[in-house]
């Protein structure tokens, strides 16, 4: 009797202090909820460009939007601005991006999916250094971000134009870290694909590949560039990519502090950073990155330019 009554009390708690601001049973229920997420949000356009949301589907069956809207947070602190997504489904594992102007997005990202965008007449109001995006089923919240302007990697300059990324989708949207800037190495935003900065699950440590031993940039068609890829444990990443000679000389700096994805890759035609064809022989790719919390990658991997003699 008393165990029923201390878990009637304790169920009273919750719903009396649960409301449509955040707390902590709330965000735990969203992180569980196996049902649609927040995957993507930009929320301070370029100049002439247009917001976005953009959801992911964690589950491995299609699931109905019929009954799905997007909101904001009103004046007094309720849910409103609700937009309905109307009809469709969204596959496993996918992402759909909603905007008012799917055209603009295309315009100002690279968007490999054209066909997974949702137009909408009219967007909630989310501002440009503080907002909440909501996402509901049926008047449910199935999913809440809370965000600001700070949560933007603070080494960028400027972050108009620039998407907050969802690092992992097993944690609740507002887990401290878990929405960060996207890279620039994709273009600041990734819509309606994997995010740039998710989490590389499994990954035992850091790794730099080279897509060939010995490349050949004459133009015949086989390893005319080199290839170079990394998969790192941790994101937020600032990354520097040079090419040396065997004797230590700077040949050509293919990147220089940018902010890279947990995974990508960046091409050497053999040029050095006069625009000239290196000579042929032995060099080596070092890979170097940092992010905000101490963790340092120094990778190095030699590969030899080759041609027809």
């Amino acid at each position: 009797m008393r165990k029923t009554l201390l878990i009637f009390l304790l169920l009273t708690y919750k719903l009396s202090f649960c409301s449509a601001t955040a707390c902590f049973w709330c965000l735990r229920d969203y992180a569980n909820n196996s049902d649609l997420l927040i995957s993507e949000v930009l929320f301070n356009p370029k100049t002439g460009g247009a917001d976005f949301v953009e959801i992911y589907n964690p589950t491995s069956g299609a699931l109905s939007l019929n009954t799905v809207a997007i909101a904001s947070i009103d004046s007094i602190g309720e849910i409103g601005n609700i937009k309905n997504l109307g009809s469709g489904t969204i596959p496993g594992g996918e992402y759909r991006v909603i905007s008012v102007s799917s055209s603009k997005i295309k315009a100002n990202y690279t968007c490999p999916y054209p066909d997974r965008f949702i137009e909408l007449s009219s967007m909630p109001a989310y501002n440009n250094t503080i907002g909440h995006v909501i996402l509901l089923r049926s008047g449910e919240v199935l999913d809440r971000l809370d965000y600001t302007e700070e949560m933007h990697n603070p080494l960028l300059n400027i972050v108009k134009g620039v998407s907050l990324e969802r690092v992992s989708f097993d944690k609740p949207a507002n887990a401290a870290g878990n929405f960060i800037s996207a890279a620039a190495s994709v273009g600041f935003a990734t819509p309606g694909y994997a995010n740039s900065v998710e989490e590389n699950r499994g990954l035992e440590r850091d790794a730099v590949t080279l897509s060939a031993k010995v490349f050949s940039p004459d133009g015949d068609g086989t390893d005319d560039v080199l290839n170079i890829s990394w998969s790192l444990k941790h994101c937020g990443n600032m990354a520097t990519i040079t090419i040396y000679s065997d004797q230590g000389r700077v040949i050509r700096r293919l990147l220089k502090n940018e902010s890279v994805s947990t995974g990508g890759s960046m091409s050497w035609d053999g040029l050095n950073d006069k625009g000239q064809l290196a000579a042929y022989g032995i060099y080596v790719a070092v890979f170097s990155s940092f992010d905000l919390k101490g963790n340092n990658v120094n990778l190095k991997k030699a590969f030899a330019l080759a041609g027809k003699l």
